[in-house]
């Protein structure tokens, strides 16, 4: 199961990611790619503040007991 740090480890990736991308077509002046306008899209709408509460929100509900 993943924890929620380890999710938060791979939005800071992404971040990362997002960041080494954006500096080389800087660079080179290159097309962006779809997934390239997917990641940063995402990082605009949902910054780590709210990704943590998500991540932490999910993380409560995956450990509670189903009702009967």
């Amino acid at each position: 199961m993943t924890t929620t740090k380890d999710l938060l480890a791979r939005y800071r990736a992404l971040v990362r990611w997002v960041e080494q991308k954006r500096a080389r077509l800087e660079r080179t002046g290159g097309r962006k790619s779809q997934r390239y306008l997917r990641r940063a899209r995402l990082l605009l709408e949902v910054d780590e503040l709210t990704f943590k509460e998500l991540a932490r929100e999910l993380d409560a509900v995956s450990r509670r007991r189903p009702r009967r």
